[in-house]
């Protein structure tokens, strides 16, 4: 059955015209190809999405966690370096070294330094300082550390300085020969030495120590604990 659809006159006057089945309202359209979600579909949606987020939390763990690790192995690395030169520095200085140091209760893992009135360099290496015979740049005296600037080595004894480790792992440093004492490294790190070592024979001294960082927390399932060993020598002063 047609429909009967009109259209106006250029007069304004109906004019009947037979038509094919005439066009649905606009609103209308697209109501036959609306339909709402499954639950199936909601389902599947909703695993993928937890998929894709899961592994963007696994993938920035994984990056945060290997940035926290190398960051730890660099400030690990530094520390250990700060320490053998601050040691071989100490060595190098001093004019006697006590095994175990001068401390009271320090133990086997210990040393004391005794210094020279002012360190020099001692070039021809007799332990005193000579003011000639000397050659390069500080001839024709040794060269020395002005450590109250005065101008001339000094007879004032500086005073010893002690290392130790204690028996929780920390290295101790004291001055003065005293019984206070203070943590070389920031307590804030958590280092502790699982060795600290001086040994040698006439001519050399041997310094060899481990020095170990806690886990992190940011490592998936804690980590493991970061260790750094070094040995070094030095050449002994002759007596």
């Amino acid at each position: 059955m047609k429909k009967s659809c009109s259209r106006p006159s250029l007069q304004g006057e109906e004019v009947g015209s037979s038509c094919g089945l005439c066009l649905p309202p606009l609103e209308s359209f697209g109501r036959g190809s609306r339909r709402a979600f499954t639950l199936l579909e909601i389902l599947v949606a909703a695993t993928i999405f937890s998929v894709v987020a899961l592994a963007m939390g696994l993938f920035m763990v994984g990056v945060t966690s290997r940035t926290a690790e190398g960051e730890r192995i660099v400030e690990l690395e530094r520390d250990a370096h700060m320490l053998v030169e601050s040691l071989r520095r100490t060595f190098i200085e001093a004019m006697e070294i006590h095994i175990p140091a001068d401390i009271s209760g320090a133990g086997p893992e210990s040393f004391t330094a005794i210094f020279w009135p002012e360190p020099f360099m001692d070039e021809n290496r007799n332990g005193v300082w000579d003011s000639i015979g000397a050659s390069g740049p500080c001839s024709p005296m040794e060269c020395f550390e002005d450590l109250n600037g005065d101008g001339i080595w000094s007879p004032e004894l500086r005073p010893p300085v002690s290392f130790w480790k204690d028996a929780v792992g920390r290295l101790l440093v004291s001055e003065g020969g005293g019984g206070l004492a203070s943590q070389y490294f920031d307590p804030e790190k958590g280092y502790r030495l699982e060795e600290f070592s001086v040994s040698g024979d006439k001519s050399t001294w041997v310094v060899r120590f481990t020095l170990v960082a806690p886990s992190s927390s940011l490592t998936p399932g804690g980590g493991n604990d970061l260790k750094k060993t070094v040995q070094f020598s030095l050449p002994r002063r002759a007596t």
